[in-house]
C-alpha cells in the first residue's frame, strides 16, 4: 500500500480508517492490524466478508484483543427505509431508489467526460449497487432482525442514510421515527 500524503502532522494522529470495496483491500488492512469502512454490499456479504477479515488477522498473528479491537472501529455503510409493514416500507423504497439510481446513471452519462463514463461504467453494473445489496427497507421487525446478523457478525457501527432517493420529507420523517423509536432501543449499550 502506498505511503499517505500528505503525511499525518498531529502525534498522536488520529485513527485512520480505509473507506473499501474489494475482497482484496479488505484483506490488505487485516494484514496490516487496520480497521476499515466497507462500502454497500449484501448483508450475506458482509458477513463472510468480516469472517474473513477476522481468519485473515488470526492468520497474521494478531491477539484476539487486537481483533476485537480492529471490529469495534470497522463500519459499514447502508441506505435505509423504515416503515410500519414490509409491504409499505418496499412500496416506498424501491420506487425512491430506482429514481435516485437512475439520476445517477443519468449524470454520469451526461456530465462526465467520455474518459471518466468509461472509467466507471463496470462499476455502475456492479450488483452491489443494485436495490438487495445498497437498500435495507423494511418493518422495524424486519430492520432489527438484518441489524442483528450484522451485529452478530461482529459489524462495529453503521452509517445509515436515510434520505433515500426521490423519498418524501414525511416519509422520511416518518422512516426516522420508527428506527428511532422501535429499533434503536433494542440496540443500546453502555459504551
Amino acid at each position: 500500500m502506498s505511503p499517505l500524503r500528505p503525511s499525518v502532522y498531529s502525534k498522536p494522529h488520529p485513527p485512520l480508517i480505509r473507506a473499501l470495496a474489494t475482497e482484496q483491500t479488505m484483506l490488505e488492512m487485516a494484514k496490516e492490524g487496520r480497521p476499515f469502512m466497507l462500502v454497500v454490499q449484501s448483508d450475506d456479504e458482509t458477513v463472510r466478508r468480516f469472517r474473513l477479515y477476522q481468519d485473515s488477522m488470526k492468520d497474521h498473528a494478531y491477539s484476539q484483543d487486537q481483533i476485537k479491537t480492529n471490529l469495534r472501529n470497522c463500519w459499514i455503510w447502508r441506505n435505509i427505509i423504515v416503515a410500519e409493514t414490509d409491504e409499505k416500507a418496499k412500496s416506498l423504497a424501491l420506487p425512491a431508489f430506482e429514481a435516485s439510481s437512475e439520476l445517477v446513471k443519468h449524470a454520469r452519462e451526461h456530465l462526465n467526460t467520455t474518459q471518466e463514463f468509461e472509467s466507471v461504467r463496470k462499476g455502475l453494473s456492479n450488483p452491489r449497487f443494485g436495490i438487495d445489496h445498497s437498500l435495507m427497507y423494511g418493518s422495524p421487525a424486519t430492520i432489527t432482525s438484518r441489524i442483528q446478523r450484522l451485529e452478530d457478525a461482529s459489524v462495529g457501527g453503521l452509517i445509515l442514510h436515510f434520505r433515500v432517493g426521490t423519498l418524501s420529507k414525511q416519509h422520511n420523517e416518518e422512516s426516522l421515527e420508527l428506527f428511532a423509536n422501535e429499533v434503536m432501543p433494542g440496540f443500546r449499550r453502555d459504551l
